[in-house]
């Protein structure tokens, strides 16, 4: 479960890298500050980018 929700992660970088590095450019890694960057700018993200959030989320409820 642990590598699964590891390789979730990584795509969801890699899917919201463009979002991150221009919506949250300012902002430290860490206690879930790029989280709320992204929340925060959720009008701003990509179709895809908040699909794979979606997901992410959900298999966090699991």
């Amino acid at each position: 479960m642990a590598q699964e929700m590891m390789a979730e992660l990584k795509k969801l970088r890699a899917v919201c890298g463009p979002e991150i590095r221009q919506l949250c450019a300012g902002v430290e890694p860490g206690g879930g500050r790029i989280k709320d960057c992204l929340k925060k700018n959720a009008d701003n993200l990509t179709v895809g980018c908040a699909k794979e959030i979606l997901k992410v989320k959900n298999q966090m409820k699991k």
